[in-house]
């Protein structure tokens, strides 16, 4: 991912990011990856889904982490 960064960021300092992760080392050390290709702005969101299922009984899913921010060019 960082080597996907420091090209689009050299590409486009202005670059809107957007990244989708189930990792929540991802998640956790994104602030220090995002700062270091001057991306700012950082947004960090979980989202946690639950399903009913025919039984009645709720079914938790896999909770993603999106993770947004833009480019300080």
């Amino acid at each position: 991912m960082e080597q996907e960064l420091f090209v689009l960021t050299k590409f486009n300092p202005a670059i809107a990011v957007v990244i989708y992760t189930l990792d929540f080392k991802v998640a956790a050390g994104i602030e220090q990856v995002f700062e270091k290709y001057g991306i700012r702005d950082m947004e960090l969101l979980q989202i946690q889904v639950s399903k009913l299922t025919a039984k009645n009984s709720m079914n938790t899913e896999l909770a993603p982490w999106i993770i947004t921010g833009k480019g300080a060019g």
